[in-house]
C-alpha cells in the first residue's frame, strides 16, 4: 500500500477509526516489511498528523523504541501520548532513558541521577552525598519510590543534628505524605523518631488515615494533638484508645465531636459519653439531642429523663420536648400529650415529631402512631408538613404490611387538605421513595398517584440510583401518568421524570421512547432538553440519533450536545458544519453562518478540516463589524488548531495590525501552539512595543525548550525595555545549566542595569546558591540601595547545604543592621515567619538590638522574631533575650504573651523556664511571672513556684488576679489532670492566696472536663471558705445544671 493510499482510506474515517486502523498497520508491521516502511514514512514526516498516526501504530506493534523517539517530537500533544505509550510499552532501559529525558535541565538531585537505576548501591551513595541539597519535593519523590531508603536518610540527619532544622522539617512532612499512603508503617517509625528529636509540626493526619489506632497512642503517650484533627481520628480508633484520646485531647476538639456523635459505632459512643458528657453539656446543662439519640437504651432513657427535667428547659417546650423522643413510648406519650392539644402550632409541631422519634427505637407501636397521626389529619400544613417530615426519616425496614394502609391514609389526608403545601407532597414523596426497596407494590401506585395530583414526578430527594427491580416497579404505575402529559405540553414533568432515573432510564423504553419522540418536536427548546436528558444519561443512543437529525435539520449543529458529539466522537460528518455556510432550521434562521464554539481536541481533526476552519476564523476576524471577546476567541482558536501553520495569526500579531487589543491577544495565543512555531514570531516582537505583551507570553515557550537551545534564544532579545530585561534575565535564571548561569554574571557585571532588572538578577541568583559566585553577588547587594536588599529578605533556603544556610543567616544579619528601615522591616519578617536555622547565632546580637528600637514595628516583630529563631533549638538566648527587654515592659509582654500561647509545647519548654529565671530577677514583673508560669510549667513546677512567691510575699492582689485568670484562660492547652493536681496541692493552704489559686485550677479543671459531682463538692467547699478572697470568688463560679 502506498501512503498516498493510506492517507486518503484515513481521511474518510473519524479519529477513533483512524487510531484502530493505525493499531492494526502496527500489528502488521511486526511481520510485514510493506507495514513496517509507512509506518518509517510516517514517523520520519514534517506533518505533526502523520507523525501522530506513526505513535499510534505503536499500540499495535509494541514498538516501545518509536514511542520513546516521540517523547522529544515538536508537537506536545505527540508528546504527552508518547509519554502513556512508554510507560505501557516500554523497557527498563527504555523507561530509563524516558527519565531521563523528562527531567532534563532539571535542578534536583533525583534529577540529575536520572538516568540509573533506583535501587542500586550507587544510587544510594549518591543520594546520600547530595540530600543536604534535597528540596522537600525531591524527598517526597524517593519517598515515593524507595520509603525505607529515605525515610532511614532522614532519621539519620535527624538524629545527626545537634538541634531541630526548619529545612529538614520541611522535608519530612514532604516525605510523610506518601510514606503514609504506600509504606505507614515506615512513615510512623519516622513520625516517632522526629517526634522524639523535638520535630513537632507533622502532617500526622496522612499516618492517622492507615494507622489511626497507633497515631492515638501517640498522641495519647506525649499528651499533644500536634494539630491533627482529634475528631476525625476518633471516628477511627478502637474504643481503649478513643477513651485515652478524650482524656488527653484539648478543649476545641472535644466540644466539636458531639456534632459527630452517631458516626461513632455504638460500643464507642458508650466509651465517648462516659468520657466527655460533662464537658458536652450546655450552660444550662443539656446534652445535645444528637448525643443523647445515639447513646444506647440503658444511658439513653436516664439521659432524656436528666434533661426534660432540667428548670432551664422548663419554659422552653421546643427545646425540652425533644428530649422524649428518647423515652420509653408509654412514657413519652403521656410526657407528649398535653402538647399535643397546645393552641401553639411550634409547640404541636415539636410535640409530634418527638412522638414520631420515638418508634425508631420502639418500632412496635408504628401502628399507634399511625393512629395519633391519623386523628390529626386536619393539623395545619406547618405542623403536618413536619409529621411527614419525621416519618420519612424513621428507618424504612420498620414499616411492615400491616402498618401500609393507615400510612396510606396519612398521605390521602395531606392531599385531600386544601393548604398541602409543595414541602409536603416532597416529603410525601420521600417518604414513598424510602420504602420503595422494601413494599414496591405499595411505592410504586402510590408515587403515581403523587405525580398525577400534584403534577410533577416528586423524586427530588431520591439519593443515589434506584435499583433495577424498583424502576420496574415504577414504570408500570407512571407510565399512564407520563402518556397523559405528552399531549398537554407537560413536557417539563416528563424531563423531570427521566431525570429520577438517571442512568436507570434504559430499563424504562417506553419513556425512552417518549424522550425521542419529544427530540422531533418543533420547539426548539423541547427538543434541544430532551436531547440532552438522553446524551447525559443513554449516550450509545447518539451515534444513531444524532446522524439523523442532522439529516432532518442541519440547524442541529448549534446545539452543544450535537457539536460536541461531532468533535469528539464523529469527526467524518464535521466537513460541512465548518462554518462555510448558514443553516435555516428551527435552531436558525439561516441569516449568519455558526462558528463552532471549540477551543481545544482539535488533533481528532485531519488536516484538511482544520485548513477548512482556519479559514473560515481567519473570515471572521477579517469581518470588521464583528464585535471584540468574538474576534478574541477566533485568535485563541486558530492558535489551537495544530496542522495549520500560524501564519493567519501572526499577521495578526505583527506591528502593522492596527488593532491593537486584537494584536496583543494573538501575541498570547502564539505562545500556546502546540508545536512552539509561534516562537519566532514572538521573538521578533522583541524589538518594538509588542515586547511588553510578548515576553510574557513567551515564558512558557522558553521553558518548554531545553535549555541549550533557549539560552540563545533569549540573549538575542533587544533589552531597551525594562519590562523586558527583567522577564529575561528571570527566564536565564531557571535554566539550570553553568552558561545560563554565565550569563548572569554578564548581567551583574554591566554598567548603569537598570535598579529593578538588578533586583530580577538578584532573584535569579535563587537558584544558583550551590555557586560561590551568586554569594558574592547578593552579599555585595546587601548593602546596596534599599529596594536591592529589600529584596534578598526572601531568599529559601530549601535547596541551601549547611554552609549556604550559614550565609543566609549572615546575609540577613547584615539587613538587619542596615541604616533603611523597610530593609530591616522586610528581614524581620523573614525571620519571623520562615525562620533559619543559626547555630552560630549570627541573628542574635541585631536582633537584640531591634527588641529595643524606639520604632514601634520594629520591637514588636524583633521579639517574636527572635523567639522563633532560636526558642526551640537554643533555649538560653531566650533567656538573654528577657533580660535585655526588662525595661521595655511592652516588649515584655509581647515575650510573655508569645510563651504563653505555646503552652505546653514541650519544645519550647525550656526557653519559657530560662525567661521565667529572668522574669525572677525583676520583682516588679510577678504579674508576667505568673502568667508565664500558669501557661507553661507542669502541675509540680507550677505549685513550687506560686509558694515560693507566696512565702516571699510577692504574690499580691494583681499578681493573684493574674495567676487565676490564665490558668483559666490556658486550660485548653493542659490535660484535666494537671489542674486536679495543682487544686489537690494548694486547697489545703494556710495561705488564703493560695486557696484561691486552687479555685482557679478546679474552674479549670471543670473548663477541659466539665462539671462532675466530685468537683461540685469541691467547689462547695471552697464557697464555705473563712477566707472572704476565696470564698467570694467561688459565689460567683456558676455551674451549668446538674
Amino acid at each position: 500500500m502506498k501512503l498516498n493510499t493510506l492517507l486518503a482510506e484515513l481521511e474518510r474515517l473519524p479519529h477513533d477509526g483512524r487510531m484502530r486502523r493505525m493499531s492494526e498497520l502496527g500489528q502488521a508491521a511486526r511481520a510485514d516489511a510493506g507495514a513496517a516502511q509507512l509506518v518509517d514514512e510516517l514517523a520520519a514526516s514534517e506533518s505533526m498528523y502523520e507523525r501522530m498516526l506513526a505513535l499510534q501504530s505503536c499500540q499495535g506493534s509494541g514498538d516501545g523504541a518509536l514511542a520513546l523517539r516521540m517523547l522529544e517530537d515538536a508537537s506536545a500533544t505527540i508528546r504527552r501520548r508518547a509519554r502513556r505509550l512508554v510507560l505501557k510499552l516500554g523497557t527498563h532501559e527504555q523507561l530509563l532513558a524516558a527519565r531521563a529525558i523528562l527531567m532534563r535541565g532539571k535542578p534536583g538531585v533525583l534529577d540529575r541521577l536520572a538516568g540509573q537505576a533506583l535501587g542500586d548501591a550507587e544510587l544510594v551513595a549518591l543520594v546520600a552525598a547530595g540530600q543536604a541539597q534535597m528540596a522537600p519535593e525531591e524527598w517526597a519523590r524517593l519517598a515515593r519510590l524507595q520509603p525505607q531508603f529515605a525515610a532511614d536518610a532522614l532519621l539519620a540527619q535527624v538524629q545527626a543534628a545537634p538541634q531541630p532544622d526548619a529545612h529538614l522539617a520541611r522535608c519530612m512532612a514532604a516525605a510523610l505524605h506518601p510514606l503514609g499512603r504506600l509504606a505507614p508503617d515506615v512513615g510512623l517509625a519516622l513520625a516517632h523518631g522526629a517526634l522524639a528529636a523535638g520535630y513537632t509540626d507533622l502532617p500526622l493526619a496522612v499516618l492517622a488515615q492507615a494507622r489511626p489506632n497507633q497515631v492515638a497512642e501517640l498522641i495519647a503517650a506525649r499528651g499533644s494533638a500536634f494539630g491533627l484533627d482529634i475528631v476525625d481520628l476518633a471516628l477511627q480508633v478502637d474504643g481503649e484508645r478513643l477513651a485515652a484520646l478524650l482524656r488527653q485531647s484539648s478543649l476545641p476538639y472535644q466540644r466539636h465531636l458531639p456534632h459527630l456523635f452517631a458516626r461513632l459505632a455504638p460500643a464507642q459512643r458508650r466509651i465517648a459519653y462516659e468520657a466527655a458528657s460533662l464537658l458536652w453539656r450546655g450552660d444550662d446543662g443539656s446534652l445535645p439531642a444528637t448525643v443523647v439519640g445515639g447513646l444506647p437504651a440503658d444511658l439513653r432513657e436516664p439521659e432524656a429523663r436528666r434533661n426534660m427535667a432540667l428548670p432551664a428547659l422548663l419554659p422552653k417546650p421546643l427545646e425540652r420536648l425533644a428530649y422524649a423522643a428518647f423515652l420509653p413510648w408509654p412514657e413519652a406519650q403521656a410526657a407528649l400529650a398535653p402538647h399535643l392539644g397546645s393552641p401553639e402550632p411550634d409547640v404541636r409541631t415539636a410535640a409530634l415529631t418527638a412522638l414520631v422519634g420515638v418508634t425508631r427505637y420502639y418500632p412496635d407501636h408504628l401502628a399507634d402512631l399511625l393512629q395519633v397521626a391519623n386523628a390529626r389529619r386536619n393539623e395545619q400544613d406547618p405542623v403536618r408538613v413536619a409529621m411527614i417530615q419525621a416519618l420519612a426519616a424513621l428507618p424504612p425496614s420498620r414499616w411492615r404490611v400491616e402498618h401500609l394502609e393507615a400510612l396510606g391514609q396519612v398521605i390521602r389526608a395531606a392531599l385531600d387538605a386544601r393548604d398541602c403545601s409543595p414541602g409536603t407532597a416532597n416529603w410525601a414523596a420521600r417518604l414513598v421513595l424510602r420504602l420503595l426497596p422494601f413494599h414496591p407494590g405499595w411505592a410504586a401506585p402510590w408515587l403515581a398517584t403523587l405525580s398525577r395530583e400534584r403534577g410533577v414526578v416528586l423524586g427530588g430527594g431520591l439519593r443515589g440510583l434506584l435499583a433495577p427491580a424498583e424502576v420496574r416497579a415504577i414504570a408500570p404505575a407512571l407510565l399512564p401518568v407520563l402518556l397523559a402529559w405528552e399531549p398537554r405540553e407537560r413536557e417539563q414533568a416528563i424531563f423531570q421524570a427521566a431525570r429520577m432515573f438517571k442512568q436507570r432510564l434504559e430499563l424504562f423504553p417506553e419513556l425512552v421512547a417518549l424522550l425521542e419522540r419529544l427530540v422531533g418536536d418543533k420547539r426548539g427548546w423541547v427538543a434541544a432538553q430532551a436531547l440532552g436528558i438522553i446524551a447525559q444519561y443513554l449516550p450509545k443512543r447518539l451515534p444513531q440519533l444524532v446522524p439523523e437529525l442532522l439529516v432532518s435539520d442541519p440547524s442541529w449543529v448549534t446545539q452543544p450536545v450535537v457539536y460536541q458529539f461531532l468533535h469528539r466522537r464523529r469527526q467524518d460528518l464535521l466537513a460541512p458544519f465548518l462554518g462555510q455556510q448558514a443553516y435555516k432550521g428551527r435552531f436558525a434562521t439561516g441569516k449568519t453562518r455558526f462558528v463552532l464554539p471549540l477551543m481545544d481536541g482539535f488533533f481528532r481533526w485531519t488536516p484538511g478540516q482544520q485548513r477548512e476552519f482556519a479559514k473560515v476564523l481567519t473570515e471572521l476576524i477579517d469581518d470588521k463589524q464583528r464585535d471584540t471577546p468574538a474576534l478574541f476567541m477566533a485568535a485563541h482558536q486558530l492558535a489551537a488548531l495544530p496542522m495549520v501553520p500560524p501564519d493567519a495569526l501572526i499577521a495578526l500579531a505583527s506591528l502593522a495590525n492596527p488593532r491593537q487589543a486584537l494584536r496583543d491577544t494573538a501575541l498570547l495565543a502564539l505562545a500556546r501552539r502546540d508545536t512552539g512555531d509561534g516562537t519566532p514570531a514572538l521573538l521578533d516582537a522583541m524589538g518594538d512595543e509588542r515586547a511588553r505583551v510578548a515576553i510574557y507570553a513567551l515564558r512558557p515557550a522558553m521553558l518548554a525548550l531545553p535549555p541549550p537551545r533557549a539560552l540563545p534564544l533569549l540573549l538575542g532579545v533587544p533589552l531597551a525595555k525594562v519590562t523586558v530585561a527583567k522577564e529575561v534575565v528571570r527566564l536565564i535564571g531557571e535554566l539550570p545549566t553553568d552558561e545560563a548561569f554565565a550569563a548572569l554574571l554578564a548581567f551583574d557585571r554591566r554598567e548603569g542595569l537598570h535598579r529593578d532588572v538588578r533586583v530580577a538578577l538578584l532573584r535569579a541568583l535563587w537558584d544558583h546558591l550551590g555557586r560561590e559566585e551568586a554569594w558574592q553577588v547578593l552579599e555585595r547587594a546587601a548593602t546596596a540601595e534599599p529596594a536591592l536588599a529589600a529584596s534578598l529578605a526572601d531568599i529559601p533556603d530549601l535547596r541551601l547545604a549547611p554552609e549556604g544556610r550559614r550565609r543566609l543567616a549572615a546575609l540577613l544579619a547584615a539587613l538587619l543592621a542596615h541604616p533603611d528601615a523597610q530593609v530591616r522591616a522586610a528581614a524581620l519578617g523573614r525571620c519571623a515567619h520562615m525562620p533559619v536555622s543559626d547555630p552560630e547565632q549570627a541573628l542574635f546580637a541585631p536582633l537584640l538590638a531591634l527588641a529595643a528600637s524606639p520604632i514601634p514595628s520594629e520591637w514588636r516583630a524583633a521579639v517574636p522574631a527572635a523567639l522563633a529563631t532560636y526558642a526551640q533549638h537554643q533555649p538560653d538566648l531566650a533567656g538573654k533575650l528577657a533580660r535585655h527587654v526588662l525595661p521595655h515592659r511592652q516588649a515584655l509582654v509581647l515575650l510573655v504573651d508569645w510563651f504563653a500561647c505555646k503552652g505546653s509545647f514541650e519544645p519550647t519548654k525550656a526557653a519559657a523556664s530560662a525567661v521565667l529565671a529572668a522574669l525572677a530577677e525583676d520583682p516588679l514583673a510577678v504579674q508576667q511571672q505568673v502568667i508565664l508560669s500558669a501557661a507553661v510549667l507542669n502541675r509540680n513546677e507550677f505549685v513550687q513556684h506560686v509558694r515560693r512567691l507566696a512565702a516571699t510575699g510577692q504574690l499580691h492582689a494583681d499578681a493573684l488576679v493574674a495567676c487565676a485568670n490564665a490558668l483559666v484562660g490556658y486550660a485548653h492547652a493542659w490535660k484535666p489532670t494537671r489542674f486536679a493536681a495543682i487544686e489537690a496541692a494548694l486547697a489545703e493552704e494556710p495561705d488564703a492566696a493560695l486557696r484561691r489559686v486552687a479555685l482557679a485550677a478546679l474552674v479549670a479543671h471543670a473548663a477541659c472536663a466539665g462539671w462532675s459531682a466530685p468537683l461540685r463538692e469541691r467547689l462547695a467547699v471552697y464557697r464555705a471558705d473563712p477566707a472572704p478572697l476565696v470564698a467570694a470568688a467561688a459565689q460567683f463560679v456558676f455551674p451549668p445544671d446538674a
